[in-house]
């Protein structure tokens, strides 16, 4: 279940804002485990583990859109917490920082700056345990540019790291990267390239951390003003940092929305998931039917 919303201000030409909330409710995928304490098998648990997320953003935008210089800064809050299977160990609240600067360079492409802090705090740690709080830092440079080539893109790369508050812990720092690129080959068809590479909060019991590298591949089509379709694949690696497991990931699916009314849209969507892994309990298939509406005001 997602539901969320968006408020966008403009306060003058130079000055914008926009606000966001969002509230999530989903569960883990099988063979998750808990991170703190002894290890526990998730494939064997009756039910996947179950949790609800709430979400805040604020970015604040200055300089008019034609103006050779802009900023955003963006600000957010994120609350999880666990419902079942005794993991209240994993509930953590999250603080993001960051800013971006943009340099208009041509009409319609600016080279960007970005930095950005994230600070991760688990709030129900035994005192036992090895403390998962941690400070991810990213450091990167790119360009964005719009209806250039028929082609629209945002690239970043640079540095990121993570770094714990626990000594016992192992920090990292290497290269990262996060590009965003659309083509339109027609005024409805897109094609929409996204790859990345992050850190994420681990699952195993062992690990401080995982990298994840992530590409993604989407063809969206407006077939008639009611009717829309979305194809898409997706490949991933996930390498965690001490129990040398390597998990391999693979996705596709397709998704369908028609608009009924004006203001209403009704979606049906079908996601087919596979994890391959070098540690074989670790294997794991899903197929998820989804139905959705969508309401505008």
């Amino acid at each position: 279940h997602r539901l969320t919303g968006t408020a966008d201000l403009d306060i003058s030409l130079r000055n914008r804002l926009r606000l966001q909330a969002a509230y999530l409710k989903w569960h883990d995928p099988r063979g998750s485990d808990t991170p703190i304490g002894t290890v526990r098998r998730s494939l064997e648990a009756p039910e996947p583990d179950k949790w609800h997320s709430t979400r805040y953003d604020g970015t604040y935008s200055f300089g008019a859109p034609g103006a050779r210089g802009r900023i955003d800064l963006h600000a957010a809050r994120l609350f999880r917490r666990y419902d079942n299977n005794d993991q209240e160990v994993r509930d953590r609240d999250t603080t993001e920082l960051d800013g971006t600067f943009y340099f208009r360079v041509k009409p319609k492409t600016s080279l960007l700056l970005e930095l950005g802090k994230r600070d991760i705090d688990y709030i129900n740690q035994p005192p036992e345990a090895v403390s998962l709080d941690s400070s991810e830092r990213r450091y990167l440079l790119g360009a964005t540019w719009e209806a250039t080539a028929k082609t629209t893109g945002t690239v970043k790369f640079g540095r990121i790291k993570k770094i714990f508050d626990a000594a016992e812990r192992e920090d990292f720092s290497g290269g990262g990267w996060d590009v965003n690129i659309t083509w339109r080959p027609r005024s409805y068809s897109t094609v929409d390239l996204l790859t990345s590479r992050k850190t994420y909060e681990q699952t195993t019991g062992v690990d401080d951390f995982v990298l994840v590298k992530d590409i993604a591949l989407q063809w969206s089509h407006k077939w008639t003003q009611r009717l829309d379709t979305r194809l898409k694949v997706s490949l991933g690696r996930d390498d965690y940092n001490r129990s040398d497991r390597q998990d391999d990931r693979k996705a596709a699916g397709i998704e369908l929305d028609y608009q009924l009314r004006r203001w209403l849209d009704i979606g049906l969507g079908y996601d087919r998931t596979e994890r391959d892994s070098n540690v074989n309990e670790e294997d794991y298939q899903s197929n998820v039917f989804r139905f959705s509406l969508k309401a505008a005001l």
